[in-house]
């Protein structure tokens, strides 16, 4: 026999549609499967790595004692956060009726040296939808003594 190839011998192969789309479905959960393998590796710097949720006492408020029905109010409260080991997470606002309870929400991770508290001023917006008066009550923590908690409370009227 003749040793000689023919040119066609080295074109690359015609995929059937099935085979080119189970061939970029490889690639792409190789690609998937190398993002998720660099995305877990940790760092050398462990001390974040966990945490849990605190609320600290509000120790004082900022807020309007009347408003306009429709009006944006903002509510401003001021807090104490830990630095270095705490970091303002969110409000816990509940609602029943016309109350609103304020709670300020923190990480704190558990690996950290805490640093001294330094005052935060986190705020929101209220807009009323039904003139009458609304009771606020911020979260000031919990009584030394009795363990209950402890709230401060303001009213807004709000007026057509």
């Amino acid at each position: 026999k003749n040793s000689t190839l023919n040119a066609t011998e080295f074109l690359p192969l015609r995929l059937t549609k099935k085979e080119t789309k189970m061939r970029k479905n490889f690639w792409m959960m190789v690609f998937v499967f190398i993002g998720i393998t660099l995305a877990s590796c940790s760092s050398d710097d462990d001390s974040y790595s966990s945490f849990h949720y605190v609320s600290r006492g509000i120790d004082s408020i900022a807020l309007a004692d009347s408003a306009t029905l429709g009006q944006r109010v903002e509510v401003r409260y001021y807090t104490k956060i830990a630095q270095d080991c705490q970091a303002f997470q969110t409000h816990g606002y509940d609602i029943v009726g016309n109350e609103r309870t304020v709670t300020a929400w923190f990480i704190q991770y558990d690996d950290a040296t805490c640093g001294e508290d330094q005052v935060i001023q986190p705020y929101f917006y209220f807009v009323p939808q039904e003139s009458g008066t609304y009771h606020f009550r911020f979260w000031a923590g919990a009584d030394e003594e009795t363990g209950d908690d402890t709230f401060i409370t303001q009213d807004i009227v709000i007026t057509e």
